[in-house]
Formats: structure tokens, C-alpha cells, sequence
């Protein structure tokens, strides 16, 4: 699925597999890449997937889980091309959602649009920054974490006529596709929320425009 089947502003070409060699030169291939632009793309998605990693296991240490290893995790890579006209400034480019992954690591260009929305409800613009990166924690990061961390809800913005484009690279869940919290993280005082999420069964379930901002996760709460 892809959400250019129905955001019209929003053109996106994706790699499956962005933790596997094979399937980022597979992607080269069928871009056509020259060898310049094949070292680029392999370079920057190899150095993003340990970006990323060190990214995850640093938030399970946050939440007093510590070894944890996201290394062999399924992470995929989107690259989003934007066809932004004078007359569609001010509408969504992309809709209001939240990832279905664990973790993304979001690289923007020069145009700015992005917002998210915070505890409040509010929509807040996030500005790009050359040489930076934003992490969005998507719904299976809210799974795994018992409910600890934030599924963050956002969309992007027409702001001005011009092409704009964003790298999103995404761990997504593990390899065998199921994500459960870990016990550590289910006490008295936080009893599970969610029981074992099958990621791609999930993802079935967000195969239309209204059902992509996290609500579904309610199919999925443990019985009291």
C-alpha cells in the first residue's frame, strides 16, 4: 500500500527490505540508478539503519529495557516526491496519520510543511534543519512500550509551489513480524494494554484513508 494511491500530491517509492543489501541494489535497478547514484543510496541507507537502531535501542534504555537489540529488525525506506502547485497551498499534502512501525527517522528537504500534533491536540510546524533528522515513534512503538510512548499523529502542509521531498526510514517490527511487549514493561501498575500484534495483518487493516491515524490499535487491546 502505498498513500500516493490517494494523496494526490504525494508521489512515494519504497524499499522493502532497507536493512538488506540485496533489496536496496534490487531498488537501483529498477530506478535505473547509475553506479554514482547506486553508492549514495546504499551508503546513506546502511548509515540510517544504524542512525535508526542506535535511535530505538536508546528509547528502550529510556524505558529501563536494557540490551535490547533492534539490529536484525524488518525496516523499510520510503523516499516521498511532492507535486506542491500555487494552487494547492494550504491543503494536505500528505493526510493525517501516524506510522505503523516502531520508529522512523525522517530526513527533510528545504521545504517545510511538516506538522505534528501534540499532547494537546494542537498541530505544531516542525521546521527542517540542514544536517538533521526527525524520530517519530509510530503505532507499534506504542504496542511494544505497553502504552508508554507516544503514537504521534501528523500530516504535511502545502506551504509553497514547489517540489518537495522527504527520506523516511522506518523499523518496523521484528523479523518473524510479531510485536508484544516485552515483560519488563507489564506491572501492577501498567497491565498490558495490547496483546501480540502480527504487524502485517495490522497493516491490512490501514489500507484506507480512514485508517490511518492509530485508531485500529483498538482491535488489538487485551482483555481485561
Amino acid at each position: 500500500m502505498s498513500y500516493g494511491d490517494f494523496m494526490p500530491l504525494l508521489e512515494t517509492f519504497g524499499i522493502y527490505d532497507a536493512a538488506s543489501t540485496d533489496d536496496v541494489l534490487a531498488f537501483c535497478s529498477s530506478m535505473e540508478a547509475s553506479p554514482r547514484q547506486r553508492e549514495v543510496l546504499s551508503t546513506y541507507t546502511c548509515r540510517v539503519h544504524a542512525l535508526a537502531v542506535d535511535i530505538a535501542s536508546k528509547v528502550a534504555e529510556g524505558l529501563g529495557i536494557l540490551d535490547f537489540s533492534f539490529q536484525d529488525w524488518h525496516c523499510t525506506m520510503r523516499l516521498n516526491v511532492y507535486d506542491l502547485k500555487e494552487e494547492t497551498i494550504g491543503l494536505e499534502a500528505a493526510y493525517l496519520h501516524s506510522d505503523s512501525g516502531f520508529l522512523t527517522v525522517l530526513l527533510e528537504g528545504e521545504i517545510n510543511g511538516l506538522e505534528v500534533v501534540d499532547q494537546t491536540g494542537k498541530f505544531v510546524a516542525v521546521h527542517s534543519q540542514p544536517g538533521t533528522f526527525v524520530a517519530i515513534i509510530g503505532d507499534m512503538g506504542k504496542v511494544w512500550s505497553n502504552g508508554r510512548l507516544r503514537n504521534v499523529q501528523h500530516r504535511v502542509i502545502c506551504t509553497q509551489a514547489a517540489p518537495r521531498i522527504s527520506i523516511s526510514f522506518s523499523v518496523v517490527s521484528p523479523r518473524d513480524g510479531v510485536v508484544v511487549s516485552p515483560a519488563p514493561l507489564v506491572d501492577e501498575e501498567h497491565p498490558r494494554i495490547y496483546r501480540s500484534v502480527p504487524y502485517n495483518d495490522y497493516r491490512e487493516f490501514r489500507r484506507s484513508p480512514s485508517s490511518l491515524d492509530g485508531n485500529f490499535l483498538s482491535l488489538y487491546q487485551a482483555e481485561e
